[in-house]
């Protein structure tokens, strides 16, 4: 049994490569020791929605690249469901050009720092370090494997 990866496209910017997002998905979890019987949620969406999910939720007014919503807490801990993970296409293809990264290793970079944060890795102090060296690791890996995340 493989990690159940639902994906919901709910923007127009870019074309999404299905295969590739759930094999990368699949992949980080497997390498993160999660159970094969894990159900994940993606949803692709534009700056207009994450920024009113961003300032609903996490009372910041302003798009962001990628928020995630665990369910594997408190009283769902266990459960099976890991939660959804948000990632704006339109912020990622910004960044990816004010970084000089391609499109597609920028929604890949989005989507695996979600995934990592469901997980329980956290941005803050030393932690921030952790989950970023564990990021950029997990990256360099899966870009390894070529697997894509957006059609052009």
């Amino acid at each position: 049994m493989m990690a159940e990866v639902l994906i919901r496209n709910g923007q127009r910017r870019v074309k999404l490569h299905r295969e590739g997002i759930t094999a990368l998905s699949r992949f980080v979890l497997e390498r993160e020791g999660r159970p094969a019987s894990c159900q994940l949620s993606l949803y692709f969406v534009n700056n207009a929605k994450i920024r009113v999910m961003n300032t609903l939720y996490l009372k910041r007014d302003m798009p962001t690249d990628v928020i995630a919503f665990s369910m594997d807490e408190g009283e769902d801990a266990g459960g099976g469901v890991l939660g959804d993970v948000v990632i704006s296409t339109e912020q990622a293809l910004l960044n990816a050009e004010r970084f000089g990264a391609s499109p597609d290793s920028e929604i890949s970079r989005c989507l695996i720092h979600g995934i990592l944060h469901l997980l329980g890795y956290d941005e803050g102090g030393e932690k921030g370090a952790r989950m970023k060296a564990r990021e950029e690791a997990l990256l360099k890996s899966a870009g390894k494997r070529v697997w894509r995340t957006i059609t052009c």
